[in-house]
């Protein structure tokens, strides 16, 4: 089940987020979480942040981004290492978009990068599609049918 990060949940993130992998990191989120941004990620006035539980354990985090000034948010997540190759990935990004829907937005975005095959595979699997290419990344986006 998707819900919004709350306060409770900043130890646990912030646990997570510092234990992946380099390459984890690399993907995700490549600098550094202290628990101050953390808390800080809770009074975003434009920017949604998600955790996933399953089993009332937090197996994941996902979040749209608008950086206060985009009308297309920025689409970005991680399953904890423990959690990978179980579906997850799948579940919390489907559920994230639902939620953009929800919200009123029309599309999302988001980077990849070209050597995050999984991933990459994913985003295609669900309708994203590319429309450009940054570095060593490949952004893509999908329109988002109010009526499915």
């Amino acid at each position: 089940m998707l819900r919004r990060l709350e306060k409770k949940d900043v130890n646990i993130i912030y646990k997570q987020l510092n234990a992946l992998s380099k390459q984890d990191k690399e993907f995700f989120h490549p600098y550094t979480f202290d628990k101050k941004t953390i808390l800080g990620l809770l009074v975003k006035k434009h920017d949604c942040y998600f955790v996933f539980e399953d089993k009332d354990k937090i197996v994941g985090h996902s979040f749209l981004r608008t950086f206060g000034k985009y009308e297309i948010p920025t689409f970005g997540e991680v399953v904890w290492q423990e959690y990978r190759d179980m579906g997850f990935g799948f579940k919390i990004l489907q559920q994230t978009l639902d939620r953009a829907k929800d919200i009123g937005f029309v599309s999302v975005k988001l980077k990849v990068y070209k050597n995050n095959v999984k991933a990459f595979s994913l985003y295609k699997k669900v309708g994203f599609k590319e429309i450009g290419e940054e570095d060593n990344q490949i952004w893509m986006e999908k329109g988002l049918n109010r009526q499915s």
